[in-house]
């Protein structure tokens, strides 16, 4: 629940935020509508983009799954 209520903000710490709210409804919404993340390792992904303490990566990749967690049930 944390995880879901955080903000972004500046910096490595603000995009770490935003990709992981993204990346627990994104673990939340496979669980329900599996097809949509089909072969995609979220958590490898999401490590991987915090690993490279790169903003834009991880910026890159919440856009992404922000995406996915909003396209509805039928994808």
């Amino acid at each position: 629940m944390d995880a879901l209520n955080f903000g972004g903000g500046k910096g490595l710490e603000g995009a770490e935020r935003i990709l992981l709210k993204q990346a627990v409804a994104a673990v939340l919404n496979e669980a329900e509508f599996g097809e949509r993340y089909q072969g995609f390792d979220i958590a490898g992904q999401v490590n991987g983009a915090i690993s490279s303490e790169n903003r834009a990566t991880m910026i890159a990749l919440a856009e992404q799954l922000d995406t996915w967690n909003n396209a509805g049930e039928c994808s």
